[in-house]
């Protein structure tokens, strides 16, 4: 999916642009069968602005204000109605959802200076650099491997019984993932896999 010429979305330094990471998920995102959304790391928020123009309930959480403000701001510009809450992973999140979309970032889960610099960092690198991202990857895997698993340890709190999560992972990812859920791998792009799990199998 290329992004929507329709959408008007303004992305400050900062905040990771729409790329192509994000084109997938939102493809997957509108098609789900299910009708209320929690999208996980909103950044821009262009996968919650995309899903309730066609139709979906969204909330769009990030840990970072800036990010907030900006899923805010062009909610408003795009004329649709997303409820944004800030929040480190489910701290501040309340109710179940039918779909529950994540892109984990680079970084940690904490708002530390640290993790703020790599996303800012990532806000102004391209996302088709095969080789930044390889580099990215091997320096945060341990410590994303940790989130990530924090991630799937609470999720099922939030997930409607026959709801199913999206979750996007660098293909050295997958085997891990799915050797300890029942889940398949429904779209890729370049080094990314999206993978869907449902609530079934938590």
């Amino acid at each position: 999916m290329k992004q929507r010429t329709d959408l008007f979305i303004e992305v400050p330094k900062g905040v990771s642009p729409p790329g192509f990471d994000t084109y997938l998920i939102t493809e997957h995102v509108v098609r789900h069968r299910g009708r209320t959304l929690l999208d996980m790391g909103s950044g821009s928020g262009y996968i919650a602005i995309h899903a309730a123009k066609n139709g979906k309930d969204c909330v769009a959480s990030d840990i970072h204000q800036l990010a907030c403000m900006t899923t805010k701001e062009n909610a408003l510009k795009n004329s649709v109605s997303v409820e944004v809450v800030q929040s480190d992973l489910f701290e501040h999140i309340a109710g179940k959802f039918d779909l529950i979309s994540f892109n984990p970032p680079y970084g940690s889960s904490s708002s530390s200076p640290g993790s703020a610099m790599l996303e800012f960092i990532k806000s102004l690198v391209p996302r088709n650099n095969v080789l930044i991202a390889e580099a990215a990857f091997l320096v945060v895997q341990r410590d994303r491997k940790r989130f990530i698993q924090t991630f799937l340890d609470q999720v099922s709190h939030y997930l409607n019984t026959s709801g199913d999560v999206l979750l996007l992972l660098h293909y050295r990812e997958v085997k891990d993932i799915l050797d300890r859920y029942k889940g398949s791998v429904v779209g890729e792009s370049r080094w990314m896999r999206l993978v869907l799990i449902p609530a079934t199998s938590f």
